[in-house]
């Protein structure tokens, strides 16, 4: 399998590099597949030890590229009529999957504070970016490039959010714990694998500079991901109405459980967006739901805004 997918044939050497590259990237996929029969929790904890193993995995590629046999053993992918994918650039692929679901089995398990949603989704925007290209197939790209905007989405209601009712989405104090330390808790893990190049706080605040330095509105980031919701609407709905691509059922619930979800994150926007308008203070209270994501994909993450009033 590891052989078709990456279009090399194992050559006439055994125990050459290119032999042994596909050997451990075997191990690798039954990695993979033992880990999808855990539950999520295993799974969160699975995921993440196995950045080591793509570290050496990786070390296993840079080899194989560089040997003089890895060139005999290239083939070309008839299926798409392209070359395949280089050791370096699959191995680097299959472990951006493992951080992103790392990251995004923390959801359902409830392991995250609002105040995080910000920098998470804008680190799976990262890992999807890393993965873009590398999928295999049109219809995992299109599903693929539809999660990544919704992603982007998400951190700009987020942000919208903080700054309209910080309250809730404000960290609580930690006196023994910097900035430093928590972005170091939730992301350290991703410098176990050299490829992709693990993001740092200061990448995060340099993203984030105008919105940490309060440039921009309350007002103009709820548009913004009002906006950003209303073209992922129309991106799900063009993917179930067309037949550019042929969706396989599962992303066909995966798409309609996105189009509900960003249909409803977008009202819930100009609502917001609509409370923050006057002088006076805020009167809704926003909270999040993962239920919707959990009914459509097993592989969906992002919540819907609710708005509660003020007690």
């Amino acid at each position: 399998m590891a052989a078709a997918t990456l279009g090399l044939r194992r050559g006439n050497d055994p125990c050459g590099p290119v032999a042994q590259f596909l050997e451990q990237a075997g191990v690798g996929l039954a990695g993979w597949v033992h880990t999808a029969c855990l539950n999520r929790c295993r799974q969160r904890r699975r995921h993440r030890r196995q950045l080591a193993d793509w570290a050496n995995l990786l070390d296993h590629a840079a080899l194989a590229q560089s040997s003089p046999g890895y060139a005999a053993s290239r083939r070309r992918d008839v299926r798409r009529g392209q070359p395949a994918l280089s050791p370096v650039e699959w191995v680097e692929s299959e472990a951006a999957g493992s951080q992103l679901l790392h990251l995004q089995l923390g959801f359902p398990l409830n392991l995250y504070a609002p105040a995080e949603f910000v920098t998470l989704y804008w680190y799976c925007d990262y890992l999807l970016l890393a993965r873009r290209g590398r999928w295999g197939s049109a219809p995992e790209e299109a599903v693929a490039d539809v999660d990544r905007a919704a992603c982007q989405a998400m951190v700009v209601l987020c942000q919208g959010v903080a700054a309209a009712a910080g309250a809730c989405m404000r960290r609580p104090p930690s006196p023994f714990n910097t900035a430093e330390d928590v972005f170091e808790q939730r992301f350290g893990c991703m410098r176990s694998v050299a490829r992709p190049e693990a993001l740092t706080l200061g990448h995060y605040r340099a993203s984030q500079a105008a919105v940490e330095a309060g440039a921009v509105s309350a007002a103009a980031l709820l548009l913004g991901a009002a906006t950003r919701f209303g073209a992922l609407v129309g991106a799900a709905a063009g993917l179930l109405a067309g037949t550019a691509v042929d969706l396989a059922p599962a992303q066909e619930r995966h798409l309609a459980g996105l189009r509900r979800i960003a249909t409803q994150n977008g009202l819930a926007a100009q609502l917001l967006m609509k409370g923050t308008a006057g002088e006076a203070a805020p009167t809704l209270v926003p909270t999040w739901d993962f239920s919707v994501a959990r009914e459509h994909s097993t592989c969906m993450f992002f919540p819907i805004l609710g708005l509660k009033r003020a007690e």
